[in-house]
């Protein structure tokens, strides 16, 4: 895989240490579009099986995935947890959640760790079917659903920190209600069902957290996949509109930053 990055690029011309930015659901992020997926870490609300899971990017097939059982529906019903996932360079990522009610915490670990991996780690893996959690990706997407009749899903306290990354725009945003977005009525103004964090840099190389409060409620049995929030780990293609400063003087003239991934 080969990634082409301008700002990169730039900076290594310059002599500068590579650092890079990230827009946040920014509207000068144009013509998105995903090329590919390496990894999620996803809540769903299970009545009888697993709650909490990472996978390598292809959703959770037999032998793709580690997860967790957190409790029945009735269990988890509004409660609301703490998540994190952290990305470590190199070396990988781990999936946490706490529940505030009991204080409990999970942790799914995917890679190889060079410190103790945390206190409540359930499950953890090299690879998983073959896959290391080192590919390139430029894009972190968060999606809420809540299809299954009735069901809600609901997201607050949203943060993205990272040592070497810089927001150049924008925020994280409190999702309303999500509601049978099926159904008349519902969701109701403002509710946000997809969020994006996109950078400049491959996200693989750097150390970052993103953490969080998500809360659900259904009832009844089966549809498990119909009520879940999903931290998605994106190959994408967008451009940035206007141009940074610096990348503006060097590619005067062009009125875009293009910032595309494609395969070798």
């Amino acid at each position: 895989m080969k990634t082409t990055i301008i700002a990169a690029a730039l900076a290594v011309a310059s002599g500068q240490a590579l650092a890079g930015n990230v827009w946040l659901n920014s509207a000068k992020v144009s013509n998105y579009t995903e090329t590919g997926s390496v990894g999620q870490a996803k809540y769903r609300m299970s009545n009888t099986n697993f709650d909490m899971s990472l996978d390598h990017g292809l959703g959770t097939n037999p032998g793709q995935f580690i997860s967790h059982g957190l409790g029945n529906n009735t269990q988890l019903n509004n409660v609301v947890f703490n998540f994190s996932v952290n990305f470590i360079a190199g070396e990988g990522m781990i999936f946490r959640m706490v529940n505030t009610n009991t204080n409990a915490a999970f942790n799914l670990a995917w890679g190889t760790f060079s410190s103790p991996l945390p206190a409540g780690t359930t499950n953890s893996v090299a690879t998983l079917n073959g896959f290391a959690p080192n590919r390139s990706f430029n894009t972190i997407q968060l999606f809420a659903d809540a299809r299954f009749n009735p069901s809600q899903m609901q997201w607050s306290n949203l943060a993205f920190t990272s040592a070497g990354l810089t927001v150049a725009d924008n925020s994280l945003l409190t999702g309303g209600q999500v509601e049978n977005p099926e159904n008349p009525g519902s969701p109701p103004p403002g509710t946000q069902h997809t969020q994006r964090i996109v950078s400049d840099m491959d996200l693989s190389t750097f150390n970052w957290t993103l953490t969080g409060q998500i809360r659900g409620y259904r009832t009844g049995a089966g549809g498990d996949e119909l009520t879940r929030y999903v931290i998605g780990l994106k190959e994408s293609n967008f451009q940035i509109i206007p141009l940074p400063t610096g990348a503006g003087l060097a590619f005067a003239g062009l009125g875009v930053l293009g910032v595309r991934r494609r395969r070798a």
